[in-house]
């Protein structure tokens, strides 16, 4: 192969690795795979647990205290939540943590205020983050009322006209 093809392969392919590599392999249309994980309380939260609330949509927020990008978009993350709670959404934040004290305090600092923060503290060898594909925090998966997913990986605007 002559060397400009290959300067022109190499980028693109690079480019498309990252990509695949940065979304979770979760499926839009497949159902969503339960689990467990322990509350930023101290109790065992699953999500068939929250489901059962009946919530519109839930949000799967795959975040780490110690990750800048997941701290630069928590306000923006905060104002989607302040916006659609009263639309029945809810999130389940799940921090790739090994750190509970520090995971607790980024939750205060954020002022990430909604119901639902689970960890297992096995970073990203959490049995959660596995199901689900994820191998780069930030990271979220839309489910609806009947736990199927709906959106991998959406924007702030897409997750607003999803909802809207």
């Amino acid at each position: 192969m002559n060397k400009k093809w290959f300067l022109i392969i190499l980028p693109i392919s690079w480019v498309i690795g990252r990509y695949l590599y940065k979304t979770p392999t979760a499926i839009n249309g497949a159902k969503a795979i339960d689990f467990t994980a322990i509350s930023a309380q101290g109790d065992s939260l699953s999500l068939s647990a929250v489901l059962k609330k009946g919530h519109r949509y839930i949000l799967l927020d795959f975040w780490g205290s110690w990750c800048p990008p997941c701290r630069a978009e928590a306000p923006e993350l905060v104002a989607f939540y302040d916006q659609f709670k009263s639309k029945q959404l809810e999130i389940i934040g799940i921090g790739i943590e090994r750190d509970r004290e520090k995971w607790l305090k980024a939750i205060e600092q954020l002022d990430l205020h909604w119901a639902y923060q689970v960890t297992d503290l096995k970073h990203f060898d959490s049995p959660v983050a596995k199901k689900y594909g994820v191998r780069v925090i930030p990271s979220k998966i839309l489910l609806n009322h009947e736990g199927t997913i709906i959106a991998v990986n959406p924007t702030f605007e897409e997750l607003r006209k999803m909802i809207n």
